[in-house]
């Protein structure tokens, strides 16, 4: 539709229309295309970028923390594999807890807030 194409010039940097006629959709999608690519892959791999390297930092740091709170209980040892023995914790809750993914722990959460005020 002429709007859709429209907004996509205006967000893509393309002169938007004037008295010299429409935008060239070829230059139109030869950005849009690509970026819309870039954004997918980017899109798959935040989250996974924030489990690999956010979330062992979080543990090491929590269980530094731990290790200064409790007076040196929390050896060295059980740091190191508090990792191990986290990851896979949440692995064992998740497949325990929804056995089809989060996207379907995520629509049954989503399903219970539609009718949330209502019982029935």
């Amino acid at each position: 539709s002429p709007f859709l194409i429209r907004r996509i010039a205006e967000a893509t940097g393309l002169a938007p229309f004037d008295a010299a006629g429409p935008v060239d959709t070829r230059r139109l999608l030869a950005r849009a295309v690509p970026l819309g690519i870039l954004l997918a892959l980017l899109a798959a791999f935040v989250p996974l970028a924030l489990v690999v390297v956010l979330l062992p930092i979080a543990i090491s740091n929590a269980m530094v923390a731990v290790g200064r709170v409790s007076g040196g209980l929390v050896t060295t040892d059980v740091r190191a594999n508090a990792e191990l023995v986290i990851f896979g914790g949440l692995i064992l809750f998740f497949l325990i807890v929804e056995p089809l993914g989060l996207a379907r722990l995520w629509k049954t959460l989503k399903d219970y807030l539609r009718l949330w005020p209502f019982p029935y």
